[in-house]
């Protein structure tokens, strides 16, 4: 009875799994292998995000979606910025964005920031999540396009900037597609 279970149990995993995820409106071999999904019993959510070195403890600058089973998947943008204890925390309160044509400004309220201590680490991590609007996705489809884009942290503390990789222009494109691909559309509210 067991092997019945377990064979059951198997035979989900390899063809129900990605049927599953059909009916969510995507294709399991459309998902890139640097994707992590995850699904929130609690919530019903389902996000995908890049790999975890992409998180809340490293240099962000990238886009997770978030779906329910049923309706049209979302987008936010996560900017962190993680550094060690050789300086203040920063209390980061605004963003700049500099591509090689145009500034911007993602303002955020204090309190919208995170903010942890890694004492394994020893360093501080900031970061912010905002769903997408059209400004920000705007800015977005800027960043792709553009050669060079340098992050700048503004904190009551001081600033640091830092200078975005091209995997990460990419990848940012990737997660568009791949929100398209789960159904989302670009007519954000």
């Amino acid at each position: 009875m067991r092997l019945a279970i377990t064979g059951i149990c198997i035979l989900f995993l390899c063809i129900g799994m990605p049927a599953l995820f059909a009916q969510q409106g995507g294709n399991a071999q459309s998902v890139p292998d640097w994707v992590i999904s995850r699904y929130d019993a609690s919530t019903g959510i389902s996000w995908y995000r890049p790999e975890p070195e992409y998180s809340e403890y490293t240099n962000t600058f990238a886009l997770h979606i978030g779906k329910k089973h049923s309706g049209k998947p979302w987008l936010v943008l996560r900017i962190a910025h993680t550094y060690g204890w050789d300086r203040d925390i920063l209390l980061i309160y605004k963003f700049s964005i500099r591509t090689a044509n145009k500034s911007f400004v993602v303002r955020t309220s204090f309190n919208s920031v995170n903010r942890s201590i890694n004492h394994i680490q020893r360093n501080y991590s900031e970061w912010y999540d905002n769903y997408l609007y059209p400004e920000l996705y705007s800015i977005i489809k800027q960043v792709i396009a553009s050669e060079t884009v340098v992050i700048g942290f503004h904190g009551i503390n001081g600033y640091a900037e830092r200078r975005l990789e091209k995997l990460e222009k990419q990848r940012l494109q990737s997660m568009l597609d791949l929100y398209e691909q789960l159904g989302g559309d670009f007519q954000f509210n």
